[in-house]
């Protein structure tokens, strides 16, 4: 490890002395730094509970702060407090006692992040509520990428077969057998299939449920002369309640219908994973995105009509594309097409009917859910780089110089300063 210096090459450290390293010198380090930025300047929370499966629950306390060395938006770890009983109260403790223990004022606080559980989110006996007791003037939106992901789990409720049973059987199927998997493979190489790895669909990852559709039609072939030949086919369980959904074209074609209707959600939740700060382009893609999943089924006249996208009458019959316009993919299109006879039309009818009700409840769930009204975030849209050209000065009406990547921390600095300011000052 150190080449350069003959003592430092007879240098060991066992287990126990590295974990006391760990905990005892850099830990406490890391630690201070991040504590004296948060005594001194406005920092946002982020509050989640950890994925761990021991006994004991603990709840994880971020910080989001910008640096003024490295000039940039950081994230960094505060704490993990122990809570077993995830009560409003319990949890509010211990990030009191977090902050109190760091001498950490919450008039610093103007922020927080969390799911949008109710016990974290509820008006009167929740996290957030308790918050506004110490810091009237903190901001909370919620998680944008959950509530994007509380959408489609309610709109995917509506289709008619359970696409998500169906992908835990098949992942379910081969999980823990080698013996299975060998078998599957001769199907694989026989059909000239990409041998990848069937996934596991958990609701609580947000881009599971696209992934899992996308991996089962690359499969599907293979998977359907698999179980169809399977020793067990024609006895009652999973394996012939597997190989009668494969076999029927209803269901392929629900699969193809969500793999292009979840494709602009994925992207949004994508961009708004990034690390880099992008709270000044939140109000302008979620109007984007609501006015995607209206083009599908709602006829542009219509929605060209509203300036304000969130009052467009989408629920309206007469409102709505005809059949052979609205949006079900073009895969699942070309599929109706060459299996006119076996899907019937009937069938056909039923799932246009179902891709309606699909479209009006995300649309509905959206804009019941996303911060549509937030003023907070149509006023700093100019944080926006590709806003710089639309941006003038009250003065002389000439353009703003630059407002690029490198200066809009900067901008955030300054809206994050106004936010703490009492309202009197603010005006």
């Amino acid at each position: 490890m150190f080449t350069d210096s003959e003592i430092a090459k007879g240098f060991s450290c066992g287990r126990t002395k590295t974990t006391q390293i760990v905990k005892r010198a850099v830990n406490p380090s890391l630690l201070n730094s991040v504590v004296q930025k948060c005594r001194s300047q406005p920092f946002t929370i982020m509050y989640d509970e950890s994925t761990g499966y021991g006994q004991d629950k603990c709840m994880v306390i971020l910080v989001r702060l910008f640096d003024n060395e490295l000039h940039m938006p950081l994230t960094r770890f505060l704490d993990m407090p122990i809570v077993n009983i995830g009560t409003a109260v319990n949890l509010f403790h211990a990030m009191d006692q977090t902050l109190t223990k760091q001498e950490i004022p919450w008039s610093n606080v103007f922020g927080f992040m969390s799911d949008n559980c109710s016990v974290m989110k509820g008006k009167h006996n929740s996290v957030i509520s308790r918050i506004r007791e110490r810091q009237p003037l903190v901001m909370d939106m919620g998680c944008i990428c959950h509530l994007a992901n509380l959408c489609v789990g309610a709109a995917v409720k509506l289709i008619p077969l359970s696409v998500e049973d169906l992908i835990f059987d098949i992942y379910c199927h081969f999980n823990q057998s080698s013996k299975r998997k060998g078998e599957y493979k001769v199907f694989l190489e026989f059909l000239d299939i990409d041998p990848l790895k069937i996934i596991k669909h958990v609701s609580t990852r947000w881009l599971s449920l696209k992934k899992c559709v996308d991996r089962t039609l690359h499969h599907w072939p293979a998977l359907l002369s698999y179980f169809k030949s399977h020793k067990d086919v024609e006895k009652e369980g999973r394996i012939k309640r597997v190989a009668k959904l494969l076999d029927t074209p209803e269901m392929k074609m629900y699969f193809l219908f969500l793999n292009d209707v979840m494709e602009p959600m994925n992207d949004f939740n994508t961009a708004f994973q990034a690390d880099a700060s992008k709270i000044g382009l939140l109000h302008n893609q979620v109007k984007r995105l609501l006015r995607i999943f209206l083009k599908r089924f709602v006829k542009t006249s219509v929605i060209v009509a509203h300036t304000d996208v969130t009052q467009v009458p989408y629920d309206v019959g007469d409102h709505f594309l005809p059949d052979d316009k609205l949006v079900v993919g073009l895969p699942c299109r070309g599929y109706i097409a060459d299996h006119q006879d076996e899907i019937g039309v009937e069938t056909e009818k039923k799932l246009y009917r179902t891709a309606r009700n699909f479209y009006i409840k995300i649309v509905s769930k959206m804009i019941d859910k996303f911060p549509f009204s937030d003023t907070t975030l149509q006023d700093i849209a100019f944080i926006n780089p590709r806003m710089k050209t639309k941006i003038v000065s009250d003065s002389d009406n000439a353009d703003l110089d630059v407002l690029d990547e490198a200066t809009a921390p900067c901008f955030i600095k300054f809206i994050e300063f106004i936010l703490r300011r009492p309202a009197s000052e603010s005006s």
